[in-house]
């Protein structure tokens, strides 16, 4: 049993870096795949749109499609009862997340938990040009046997801030 526990654990501690390999071949591709997400060390991650929020600074609810600000930053949450019992990634396909890292060469950028950032709930991001643009995150949980991963993703369009951004919602109006 306690083989099978520190096998389990190294598994936990090192999936982000699965997704950082060949250029952060992975992460790309989880970004990418929408409902059908890549094997993950072997195994399917579990979609759930819950596990992810994001809100303006305002504190007003992005939901899926909404239209965002250029420079406008967003907080991505993981909405884990305890987000000390995973190992969580958060990863964008454009603008940039604090203390973000490059992911590939199109501009995507991920931040996470065995990345150096220490434990994450949350993370900034901020659309730095207009377009489309997914925000993600994935959540490794410790438990018996392979370690299970959850991930969500939400897509949202980055328009110019032409100085018309809602008092009140920091949403594109």
């Amino acid at each position: 049993k306690a083989r099978m526990w520190l096998v389990t654990t190294v598994l936990l501690v090192a999936w982000p870096h699965f997704l950082r390999v060949d250029r952060c071949a992975k992460g790309i591709e989880l970004l990418a795949s929408g409902t059908r997400p890549p094997p993950i060390m072997g195994i399917e991650p579990a979609v759930d749109a819950s596990i992810l929020s994001v809100e303006t600074s305002t504190g007003a609810s992005v939901g899926p499609d909404s239209m965002v600000y250029v420079g406008s930053p967003l907080t991505l949450t993981h909405n884990a009862t305890n987000a000390m019992g995973f190992h969580t990634i958060f990863i964008t396909s454009a603008g940039t997340l604090r203390d973000g890292e490059d992911c590939g060469e199109g501009g995507a950028q991920m931040v996470c938990t065995t990345c150096g950032a220490g434990w994450l709930r949350r993370a900034t991001w901020t659309p730095t040009s207009p377009g489309r643009a997914t925000l993600a995150v994935g959540a490794a949980e410790l438990g018996l046997g392979t370690p299970a991963v959850t991930i969500a993703s939400l897509a949202v369009t980055v328009e110019p801030n032409l100085g018309i951004e809602s008092k009140f919602s920091g949403i594109c109006v």
